[in-house]
């Protein structure tokens, strides 16, 4: 619940009337894959509309190194 407080905090500040979609979109895209990696991969899928599964597995990639990278002293353990 604080994830849609958040965006509808956000979407209130930023915009005066009308917010497409798209822009809803993406605001929860990007709190969302801070909050849960697999609810961001699986809601990106559909949202972003790769068109194979490589991009699928290249923006999960993404999101797994940029957490095991958020970890305060924890260091890789394949470098």
């Amino acid at each position: 619940m604080r994830l849609v407080d958040t965006v509808e905090d956000a979407v209130f500040r930023e915009f005066d009337r009308e917010v497409s979609s798209q822009k809803i979109g993406a605001l929860v895209a990007e709190k969302l894959r801070d909050l849960d990696q697999i609810a961001y991969v699986r809601f990106a899928s559909v949202y972003r509309q790769f068109a194979d599964l490589g991009e699928l597995i290249d923006e999960a990639k993404s999101v797994y190194d940029s957490q095991a990278a958020n970890i305060p002293g924890q260091q890789n353990l394949f470098d």
